[in-house]
């Protein structure tokens, strides 16, 4: 099915600034716009795609332009993903695809031999190298100017479709999408998200659930698409990564460990959607997202058993 396109992103691929085929800058080219934009509408197959965006890349003679080109092609896509929240689905399936490609060749001379740059033959293109740092990156970016300009029509968007997208790689399950990159480090992209939770479902604002109206569209995905692995990390006893102080100002409506993901807290949070889903400060919008969300957790429940 086609991806709908925003009015307000429907100039997107129009807008997007791109270079030459032989310079290198930190900008896509025309062919990768073109050929994202018609994935995008579903008129390109995803086997199609994964091998005309991996091209340029594959084409590199040096160890610095591979590099840069891969990372170029990484924070496109991820971009691509946030400005257009109907073609997550398929940017998703698009990943899973490149995954798929025969391992990359790294040229052995040329500009960045010896500079450490991290891509080892066979590394590509089944670990996606560099992809999961530069969503990380993205996340860190979207939620600061969310917080910084709550009020911002294109900052809030922005950090919703942001969290979306996470959500949605955390339930493909792999390890490549959800964040697993570091032997330490299990879900990295929905912990992340979580102080998103925190602000709607932990704290009380002070200023008439303003908080909630603002930001329980973002909330509410990371439990309608990844149910399932917040219970998990929840019986897990996982923590909460990147929750700073100003995360928990305010009334507090949960009085264990901020940080820490429990089953406690779980219910805490049923509770608290509950009582969303039928409070008359929100409109119709936002209580059917507390619905879907305790819709999510129920199917989550009867899954684990």
């Amino acid at each position: 099915m086609a991806a709908t396109i925003d009015p307000q992103v429907e100039n997107y691929f129009s807008s997007i600034e791109t270079t030459e085929e032989d310079i290198e800058r930190s900008f896509p080219i025309q062919h990768e716009v073109e050929t994202t934009q018609a994935f995008a509408l579903g008129s390109l197959p995803v086997g199609e795609a994964a091998q005309m965006l991996t091209s340029r890349t594959a084409k590199a003679t040096t160890p610095f332009s591979m590099d840069s080109r891969m990372r170029t092609l990484w924070s496109f896509i991820n971009k691509t993903s946030v400005a257009i929240p109907s073609a997550q689905p398929l940017i998703i399936q698009l990943l899973s695809e490149i995954r798929k490609l025969g391992p990359l060749v790294v040229p052995k001379e040329g500009e960045g031999v010896g500079w450490g740059i991290d891509l080892e033959d066979g590394e590509a293109w089944e670990k996606l190298p560099h992809w999961a740092n530069d969503w990380a990156d993205s996340i860190n970016m979207y939620e600061v100017e969310f917080l910084s300009s709550p009020n911002n029509q294109k900052a809030r968007a922005e950090w919703v479709s942001a969290t979306s997208y996470s959500a949605q790689l955390t339930a493909t399950g792999d390890p490549e999408l959800i964040g697993d990159w570091w032997c330490y480090v299990n879900c990295f992209f929905i912990r992340r998200c979580c102080p998103s939770i925190v602000r709607v479902l932990d704290i009380a604002s002070s200023d008439d659930c303003e908080r909630q109206v603002l930001e329980i569209s973002a909330a509410a995905p990371l439990f309608i698409y990844a149910s399932q692995e917040l219970l998990q990390r929840s019986l897990a006893s996982d923590t909460i990564e990147s929750m700073s102080e100003k995360d928990i100002d305010g009334e507090r409506l949960w009085w264990g460990d901020m940080r820490m993901l429990t089953i406690q807290r779980w219910k805490h949070w049923k509770d608290r959607w509950i009582a969303l889903k039928d409070s008359d400060i929100l409109d119709e919008s936002n209580r059917n997202l507390a619905s879907e969300a305790l819709e999510a957790m129920a199917q989550a429940e009867a899954s684990a058993g």
